[in-house]
C-alpha cells in the first residue's frame, strides 16, 4: 500500500472521482467535514482498489425523508469494488464493501441508446443514453449505477468486454 502522503492524493483523487460522477453525494457533506463513516468507506475502498488504476466508477444515491442508501461501482482492469450501505443520518450507516475478480463477469446486456443516423435525428450524440447490466457472480449490476451520463461508460464498454 501507499506511503501516508501519497495515500492522502489518492484518498482525494477518489473522493473528487465520487464526487463528480454523481454530485449527490454531496448533500452528505452539507456544507461541513465528511462523516467519519464515510472516510472510513474510502479507506475501505482505497484498500480494496489497491494501486490498480480506476478504469470506470459509477454510483447513486437515493435520499428518503429521514434515510438514504447508496451503491458505488469501481472498475479496475482486474477488480470490481462495490460498497453499499444505508443510513439514518450522518452518523448511522452501515457500509458493505468487497472486491470481485473481473473474471467472475459471466454476462453483458445493454439497452437504450439510439439510432446511428443521428443527423436524421437532429442529434450529434451517438450513441445516446445507454444502460448496460452486468452479471458478476449471482449479483446483476446496473451501469451507470446513478442519473450520469453514460458516456464514460461508453468508453469502458471495449475494456468491459475484453475479459469476456
Amino acid at each position: 500500500m501507499a506511503e501516508a502522503p501519497r495515500q492522502r492524493a489518492l484518498a482525494d483523487d477518489l473522493n473528487r472521482a465520487i464526487v463528480n460522477e454523481n454530485d449527490s453525494w454531496r448533500g452528505i457533506y452539507d456544507g461541513v467535514e465528511a462523516p467519519a463513516w464515510y472516510l472510513r468507506l474510502l479507506t475501505q475502498l482505497l484498500l480494496l482498489i489497491d494501486d490498480n488504476e480506476i478504469k470506470y466508477l459509477t454510483s447513486r444515491v437515493d435520499y428518503g425523508e429521514s434515510s438514504f442508501e447508496f451503491e458505488l461501482l469501481v472498475f479496475t482492469e482486474t477488480k470490481v469494488v462495490t460498497a453499499r450501505g444505508k443510513g439514518t443520518t450522518s452518523d448511522d450507516v452501515n457500509a458493505e464493501v468487497w472486491a470481485q475478480g473481473r473474471s467472475a463477469i459471466s454476462r453483458v446486456s445493454i439497452s437504450g441508446g439510439h439510432g446511428p443516423y443521428v443527423h436524421e435525428l437532429g442529434s450529434t450524440s451517438w450513441p445516446g443514453r445507454v444502460v448496460i447490466k452486468v452479471t458478476l457472480d449471482d449479483q446483476e449490476l446496473t451501469l451507470p449505477a446513478g442519473r450520469a451520463r453514460s458516456d464514460a461508460l461508453v468508453g469502458f464498454l471495449p475494456s468491459l468486454l475484453r475479459g469476456l
